[in-house]
């Protein structure tokens, strides 16, 4: 699986029917050379589709040269995010997500006909490494982001640590007492050579330091999805 980067989303209500609304106006959809936007369809099964959404954006480009004459040329562009909807959660998943994918959620929405509501969720990053080394991915916390530090009712801050060895024990000292979020930790898995150094997400974010596969993804976004359906902030 030639990804090293996912976010996880959750859709309210999502079940077959919604899911066969949504493959049917994918395929109905398709992608043209005269279209301004549709879907490519990879692969699908009873309960599972992946697809590329794509937008063509067709713009002019002027030039004037030293002499003041002008040229007008058409410039054409192609944005293309892939993702995947299924009956499990994560519902939708973006991989390599740009920094706007707002038009793909709506256009997901509208051929629900509006009868879903597309969500992040926020877990506890803690929580999410506790379960993963559940299933023996021993990590090592490497660099923590944390934000918002609420030291009374008048003062926040926020806080940014990296370290050689497990910052978990050290984020307790500095911070014991106080309420904070944190919003992003980078691991590193010693005992596994097949799994990439990675920076987790509270939303969901995942990101590996390099390509892997399809299986590695499953373990972590699973492991989002149990915290996430549960609400277990």
């Amino acid at each position: 699986m030639n990804q090293n980067k996912a976010q996880c989303f959750f859709c309210n209500p999502y079940d077959y029917q919604t899911h066969s609304k949504i493959e049917n106006g994918i395929v109905e959809n398709e992608f043209s050379p005269d279209s301004t936007w549709g879907f490519r369809l990879h692969s699908r099964r009873q309960d599972y589709l992946r697809a590329v959404y794509i937008e063509k954006h067709t713009f002019v480009e002027r030039t004037t040269d030293p002499f003041g004459n002008s040229t007008e040329l058409e410039r054409v562009t192609y944005n293309q995010i892939d993702f995947q909807v299924s009956v499990k959660p994560p519902h939708l998943l973006i991989f390599k997500p740009p920094i706007n994918y707002r038009k793909l959620i709506n256009q997901l929405a509208q051929l629900a006909d509006y009868t879903i509501a597309i969500e992040n969720k926020n877990v506890n990053l803690l929580r999410w490494l506790e379960l993963l080394e559940n299933k023996n991915l021993k990590g090592t916390v490497i660099k923590a982001n944390i934000h918002p530090i609420n030291y009374d009712n008048y003062t926040t801050g926020k806080l940014s640590l990296a370290s050689s060895v497990d910052l978990r024990e050290k984020i307790d000292k500095l911070l014991s007492g106080n309420s904070f979020t944190i919003k992003n930790l980078k691991i590193v898995f010693k005992n596994s050579e097949s799994i990439p150094d990675v920076e987790l997400y509270r939303n969901g974010k995942i990101i590996f330091s390099r390509p892997t596969d399809k299986m590695n993804f499953e373990v972590f976004y699973d492991a989002f999805c149990k915290l996430a359906i549960n609400l277990e902030l």
